[in-house]
């Protein structure tokens, strides 16, 4: 017993230094996060057709990998799968960054095409090393210290986000643009990885293997859940959403660089203030999520993020530093929206079929999420072809995302928020795609983070924790 106990003690000593290290590498990991799209807008210039291809690979993968984890699984155990897609992804990475080191700068269909392959390959073992992740910690973390684990765990990853970000903008704001800065904080965000996947081979569990990675029954249990009409909605309402989410996020990122006239380092100090904002603002989304329901709070910040979105419509190069407060309050609003997705997902898979719910969600969201930046890349470019004002094309096709977004509420209407039992606390995975676009507008605390809800305490359901 006492051997045990120890050997916990350790594995989630180990688990922390794994998040910290980890984090940095979790950011670089997604090309709309603040550091790539940066580089690739402003150092290899790739385009709105390339970038909108290049941020659409995660949810690609997201996607695919639903079909993937079946098979995968009749091979591999979950901790054999976390760690062995792991070190592929690194092997990947170094691959990735001698690119980085000898890739012309002034071939940006040469240079679209490299990183969109790279982006395709990391973010499919990335996926799959999460897939075996999230269900391999559900072994070696108990269930009953879950939640305040996480909390905690949450707390170091933020630390090491913010760090990394300001180490990101001091060095931008005095060597902007030089390709040599870029592969430097990138092979420091890979070392990290290298050293927590180091880490991760000394957590051990009384399997061995960690237990299996999906059931033999996944799709029966994909094809019941027709019968669940409120978790069906509330995918479709996520599937609009995310659309128009990445579609807002490719078509802001490009307007910022081409003609706000954003600098990396601008980008990176409004990545900041945005998690920061987001940071502080956990705990009162939780508490008003605790006390009025999620579906009400993910209504209200889901109309408020989108009309705090308006202030794009009215910036200029001159005033780009409005953006400050767009971002704040985008950061705020954008915390709680996906607190409250969290824990109205939750509510909404049945108990009995929870791993079916959450492969559905993810895949359907993650399809729309693949088309959207693609498809607003190739509009883009066929704007700037017919002769449309820049400036009209770029407010324009924002303007349709910000619409957009706001008649998929509509969905949420008349849904009823189901109660939930208490220790269905934890959806492994679940939000991904959705975690990798709030990431792409400036939530950057999101990439390493994972959502658990407190344990009732006096026959009261607490919130969601970060």
């Amino acid at each position: 017993m006492n051997n045990s106990s120890t050997q916990t003690r350790r594995n989630l000593r180990i688990s922390s230094m794994d998040g910290m290290l980890a984090t940095p590498w979790s950011i670089i990991s997604i090309p709309g996060s603040f550091l790539v799209a940066g580089m690739l807008n402003s150092l290899f210039h790739v385009g709105p057709r390339w970038f909108g291809v290049i941020v659409a690979m995660p949810a690609l993968a997201n996607a695919l990998s639903i079909f993937l984890v079946p098979w995968v699984g009749r091979f591999l155990m979950v901790r054999e799968l976390a760690l062995t897609l792991a070190m592929m992804n690194t092997g990947i990475w170094l691959s990735g960054l001698l690119g980085l080191a000898l890739l012309p700068t002034d071939q940006p269909m040469q240079a679209g095409l490299f990183f969109s392959l790279l982006y395709l390959l990391l973010a499919f073992t990335t996926a799959l090393s999460g897939v075996g992740w999230t269900s391999w910690a559900s072994v070696f973390i108990p269930d009953r210290i879950r939640g305040r684990y996480m909390a905690r765990r949450n707390i170091y990853t933020n630390i090491s986000t913010l760090s990394f970000m300001g180490l990101s903008l001091f060095l931008l704001s005095f060597f902007a643009g030089q390709r040599w800065l870029y592969v430097c904080l990138m092979s420091l965000a890979v070392l990290g990885r290298i050293v927590s996947v180091l880490f991760q081979h000394q957590i051990h569990t009384r399997e061995p293997g960690g237990g299996q990675v999906c059931s033999d029954t996944w799709a029966k249990d994909l094809w019941a859940l027709r019968q669940s009409k409120a978790l069906i909605r509330y995918i479709i309402f996520g599937a609009l959403a995310g659309f128009c989410m990445a579609w807002g996020g490719a078509v802001s990122t490009l307007y910022a660089f081409d003609l706000l006239q954003v600098t990396p380092a601008n980008f990176t100090a409004y990545s900041i203030t945005a998690t920061v904002a987001g940071t502080l603002s956990v705990r009162i989304w939780g508490e008003m999520i605790d006390r009025h329901g999620a579906l009400p709070v993910l209504i209200i910040c889901a109309i408020c993020w989108r009309i705090c979105d308006l202030g794009w419509l009215v910036l200029n190069e001159y005033t780009k530093n409005g953006l400050f407060v767009v971002w704040a309050w985008g950061g705020t609003v954008g915390t709680g929206y996906m607190l409250a997705s969290f824990v109205l997902l939750l509510k909404l898979i049945p108990g009995n079929n929870r791993s079916a719910g959450i492969s559905l969600n993810l895949t359907v969201v993650s399809i729309f999420a693949t088309i959207a930046p693609m498809l607003a890349g190739w509009w883009l470019e066929k704007g700037v072809a017919l002769e449309i004002g820049h400036w009209l094309l770029y407010r324009g096709s924002f303007a349709v995302g910000i619409i957009g977004g706001l008649l998929s509420i509509l969905c949420l209407l008349g849904l009823k928020e189901p109660h939930i039992h208490p220790d269905r606390n934890r959806i492994p995975g679940a939000l991904r795609t959705l975690k990798n676009l709030g990431v792409a507008q400036g939530l950057a605390f999101f990439s390493n983070d994972n959502f658990v809800v407190r344990k009732m305490k006096n026959g009261k359901l607490h919130g969601p924790e970060r």
